[in-house]
This record gives C-alpha cells, sequence and structure tokens, in this order.
C-alpha cells in the first residue's frame, strides 16, 4: 500500500506540474500576465515552450514515468487510483493539446520576429530600420495565421511593447534636447 501511495503522489506531483504551465497560458491569454517589453514576451515564450517540450517528452517515453502509470493501471480495484488516472491522463491530454495549439505556434512566431526585436533593442539604426520591413512582414503573418496574436489586445499588447522598445532605444541613443538646440 505504501508503494501505491508514493506512485499517487508521484502522479500528483506531474499533475501539478501540468496545471502550474497550463495556468501560465491561460493567464497569458487572459491578460492576467503581461510583458512591457517583447523581448520578455519572447523569453516567456521560450521557457514555456522548453517546458512544454521537455515534460511531454517525460510523459510519453521516460520508462519511469510509463512503468509507473502502467503499474497504477493494473489496480482497479481502488477508486482513488482510477480517479487519479482519469484525472491524469485528461490533465496530459489537455497539455498536450495546449503545447500542439497554442504553444508551438506562438514559438514559432515570436522566432520569427525576434531579430527585428533584438536589432532594435541592440543594432546599429541602420540594420533597425532594415529590419522593420521583415518585421511587419512577420507581425502581419503573426496577425493572420497565430492562434494568440490574432486576437486585437494580444496584438495591440505586442505591438505597444515593441513600441516602447523602440522609444526607450531612441531615448537612449538620441538626445532630444541636442537636436532641437
Amino acid at each position: 500500500m505504501k508503494q501505491i501511495d508514493q506512485l499517487l503522489n508521484l502522479t500528483n506531483a506531474w499533475m501539478e506540474s501540468l496545471q502550474k504551465e497550463i495556468n501560465f497560458i491561460k493567464d497569458i491569454m487572459g491578460g492576467r500576465i503581461q510583458y512591457a517589453s517583447a523581448i520578455k514576451e519572447y523569453r516567456f515564450w521560450e521557457k514555456r515552450y522548453n517546458n512544454f517540450k521537455e515534460i511531454l517528452e517525460q510523459l510519453l517515453t521516460d520508462k519511469i514515468v510509463l512503468k509507473c502509470i502502467n503499474i497504477l493501471e493494473q489496480i482497479i480495484n481502488s477508486q482513488i487510483v482510477s480517479y487519479t488516472l482519469m484525472r491524469f491522463n485528461e490533465l496530459k491530454n489537455d497539455f498536450q493539446i495546449m503545447y500542439d495549439t497554442t504553444v508551438r505556434n506562438t514559438m514559432y512566431f515570436m522566432e520569427l520576429i525576434y531579430d527585428g526585436i533584438d536589432s532594435i533593442i541592440n543594432a546599429q539604426f541602420t540594420t533597425i530600420v532594415e529590419n522593420f520591413i521583415p518585421l511587419y512582414n512577420n507581425l502581419n503573418l503573426m496577425w493572420l495565421t497565430s492562434s494568440l496574436f490574432s486576437r486585437k489586445k494580444h496584438m495591440e499588447r505586442l505591438l505597444e511593447s515593441i513600441s516602447n522598445s523602440i522609444a526607450d532605444r531612441v531615448s537612449i541613443t538620441l538626445s532630444i534636447p541636442e537636436i532641437f538646440r
């Protein structure tokens, strides 16, 4: 019985990890998490993407995980085990769907615009100007095809953070009083 409890605790810990990552995505989609800079948002999605990918690989291919689940599935006379496995499988499916439909998709688009955003923050002004058209084209592609950024509020937030990055760069690089004296 002690081993079964340990397996159930392990399964519950996996479910907590899954739920935590799902909640991060729900929070950003619901507007409860917002980033002032596009680079920070990129890093958020990069972390989510890596976490989701790592957890899914573990759940789908790790021999220890599969063995634990297999052992629990063989214990059919316990309602607690049955309920835990049912919840675990539901959560795992939701997690997989969220990865496939939102996380992987959004990371793809964030990678498309990363170079343009990075050049705004770090490159010479001539490079920034060269990157505006590709950045615009990729933002347009995001607007048309992204499951997240095709929503007005999310695209507005992203454009605002890019605009803030441009404004910050200009204020650091140029001396406005010098220009207008």
